[in-house]
């Protein structure tokens, strides 16, 4: 690996944890980097999930005041993201990588619009559910 390789690595992994520090997705900057460096789509796929997951675990430590209480809801919400997750994974490896080189561009589109649209989507959730929406974060 040269040193440009290794500068670009190093700059969107420095990029991205700012990114999710203030905000969240490092992802849409750290996976084009590892595509650009030369790995496979799938693989970078897989290596940049790996690779957010610490952080993802320790910010959700570090501000577990926000953490909702553990109620039946939570407990389903969680089997259904373990249960997806898993399908996703699995769904992920059998997959050509033409087929997911292909569709990468699409995905990014809709994380980013999903992405820019979340305050909005947040607000509309709560308001559905009765709550206020000045009180959303």
């Amino acid at each position: 690996m040269d040193l440009g390789i290794v500068t670009l690595l190093f700059g969107a992994g420095l990029a991205g944890g700012v990114a999710n520090a203030m905000a969240g997705g490092a992802t849409l900057i750290t996976f084009p980097a590892m595509i650009a460096s030369g790995l496979l789509p799938i693989v970078a796929n897989a290596s940049n999930a790996v690779a957010v997951t610490p952080g993802h675990f320790v910010a959700a430590l570090s501000d577990r005041a926000q953490l909702p209480r553990l109620d039946p809801a939570l407990v389903g919400a969680l089997a259904a993201t373990i249960v997806g997750g898993t399908l996703g994974a699995i769904l992920l490896l059998v997959t050509p990588e033409r087929l997911f080189t292909l569709l990468v561009p699409a995905l990014i589109g809709i994380a980013t619009l999903a992405f820019a649209l979340g305050q909005r989507i947040h607000a509309a959730d709560k308001k559905s559910h009765g709550l206020r929406s000045d009180l959303v974060r």
